[in-house]
């Protein structure tokens, strides 16, 4: 987890609907961070469609898919022994997200990857928010109904981290950074003093809202001189800056 204030303490998004009274956060900020945190964690279902003998590749990218949080839908390790083969793929494509076909020779004069490709593509047809993104390993031509869909030619065994990052769509803390900081930008607007650089609306060390913004000007040199200072016991943050 990251720290999103200048120069402050771990704050824990997940933290904060619980200690809201506590840190005094604004409710907008609250929700923004609250629904990026969702955003950023949130649990697709990816279903890996693979031949047999690319079963090595489909176990590399469950376990990128896996690492980054996705909710996997791999054979390995959705069908225990005993289980119905047929009936746990039927369930893994119906409650699938993403249809990830890793594509191939061997893919292709399968026809079990045949029946899951066509099982999806008919539920895509009632819901045009499902994906279908095909990985190719070797120069087969993909079925014609696929073709058109965006995907990735895989040349190396770290490709598959990359596909899963992708996937994801997740961002990286320096990302999810700047959002969160450019939000507090925007709600500091109008609660500080007119002019001043210090854009804080709660304490970045302590998370406390009790703080107090001074200005005055500076007669020796002639400058606005701007002040913040958080009023938590126990908590030493100031901060002061002259104006433009």
């Amino acid at each position: 987890m990251l720290s999103f204030f200048p120069a402050g303490k771990l704050i824990k998004v997940r933290d904060l609907a619980a200690t809201k009274s506590r840190v005094g956060c604004d409710r907008n900020l609250l929700t923004f961070l609250i629904e990026v945190e969702s955003e950023r964690y949130s649990r697709m279902q990816v279903f890996i469609s693979h031949n047999v003998a690319n079963k090595a590749d489909a176990r590399l990218l469950a376990s990128a898919l896996a690492r980054r949080g996705s909710n996997v839908w791999f054979d390995e390790w959705n069908i225990r022994p005993g289980e119905s083969i047929a009936a746990g793929i039927e369930s893994g494509l119906a409650g699938s997200d993403i249809f990830v076909l890793i594509w191939s020779a061997n893919a292709a004069r399968s026809n079990w990857v045949g029946n899951e490709i066509r099982a999806y593509l008919h539920r895509r047809v009632a819901d045009a928010t499902l994906r279908i993104v095909p990985l190719m390993l070797d120069e087969t031509p993909l079925p014609l109904l696929v073709a058109d869909h965006l995907g990735f030619k895989i040349a190396a065994p770290e490709d598959f981290d990359h596909v899963a990052q992708e996937l994801n769509g997740q961002r990286d803390d320096h990302e999810l950074a700047q959002l969160l900081q450019k939000r507090l930008w925007e709600l500091a607007r109008d609660k500080i003093p007119e002019g001043s650089p210090h854009r804080f609306i709660i304490c970045p060390q302590c998370g406390s809202p009790d703080l107090m913004h001074t200005a005055f000007f500076d007669g020796y040199k002639e400058k606005m001189n701007y002040a913040v200072m958080c009023l938590e016991e126990n908590c030493k943050f100031m901060r002061s800056q002259f104006g433009e």
